[in-house]
Parts: C-alpha cells; structure tokens; sequence
C-alpha cells in the first residue's frame, strides 16, 4: 500500500501533481515564446516603409499559427505613420493579396510563393530566408533573433531601417 505524505498526497498524486505543474510551466513558457516574437515582429515593422499602403497596415496569420494569438494584442497599435490591424484566416489561401505583413509560422517559406511587390513575409522555420522569406525569427537558446533577407525586402519594394538591418543576427544578400 502507498505510503500516505503529508496533506494526504500519496507517491502517484505527487508524481501526477509535479507533471501536471510541468506541463503548465511549459505552456506558460510557450505562450512566453509566442508573446516575445511578436514583440520582435511588432518592433521590425516599425521601422519598415510599406509602398502604397493606406493609413492600416494589415497583418496577416492563420487562425492555428502558434502566434495568431499573441499578434492579436498588436491589432489598434501604431506602426509608424500606420496602424496594425491584425487579420486571421483559414488557410494559407487568404494570406496572399491584401496583406502587408504575412506571418507564417512553422510553414517554409516556399510553401507561400514568393511575396508580392509591399508584401512582408515573415517565418519561424529553419533556413527561412534562405528559401525567400523576408524576415526569419531564429532561436538561439532562450533567445529569439531575427535574419532578414536583403534580396527579398529589395523585390519586394520594402525599405526597412538601416538600424533594424544592423540589429539582424544575421543578413542574406
């Protein structure tokens, strides 16, 4: 028979009690993850001049992306001269088109196409902006960084400040 600890927690209750409390501290660390990068992307768009777009800069993420709630926090925030109103779709079908910034988490970026001429593309994946995404979010240990890809803000007619190129981890040309 199992030995009854102080409070009356047996063994297993422990071991289910410290598992559970794990498995929050995991999902809080996550949504810690999800909330720092698109603190990171808030602050990139910032410093990016988008051609021809209105006083909404629209941001754009599917509805199951690992970051579709943490970039709902950005909608109503200034970005420059412009204000974010962050949209969610169904699949990658609604991203193209009317989207300014396209954030797409766990997907490479070939799977999107290449960016249309205003368009940001920006991806968690490995190699991301070497397989033409525009801004890649890169973990480092705890750290979040980011690449860009200076060919593709180039096609794409973006200009983003030389400050927030210094600040890349890393830069592709």
């Amino acid at each position: 028979m199992a030995m009854a600890r102080p409070g009356g927690m047996n063994r297993r209750h422990l071991i289910l009690a410290i598992g559970l409390a794990l498995l929050g501290a995991g999902e809080a660390r996550a949504e810690a993850g999800a909330d720092l990068s698109a603190a990171l992307i808030y602050n990139i768009i910032r410093f990016v001049e988008f051609p021809d777009t209105s006083s909404t800069l629209r941001l754009c993420v599917r509805q199951g992306d690992q970051l579709a709630n943490a970039l709902r926090q950005l909608n109503g925030r200034p970005a420059g001269r412009l204000q974010v109103r962050v949209v969610t779709t169904e699949g990658m079908e609604g991203l193209h088109g009317s989207c300014d910034v396209v954030v797409i988490g766990g997907t490479p970026a070939y799977s999107f196409g290449r960016p249309a001429a205003g368009q940001m593309l920006i991806g968690d994946t490995e190699n991301f902006v070497e397989s033409g995404g525009t801004v890649g979010l890169i973990r480092f240990g705890r750290q979040t960084r980011f690449a860009i890809n200076a060919t593709a803000v180039q096609r794409s007619k973006l200009r983003v400040s030389s400050q927030v190129m210094q600040l890349a981890a890393k830069v592709i040309r």
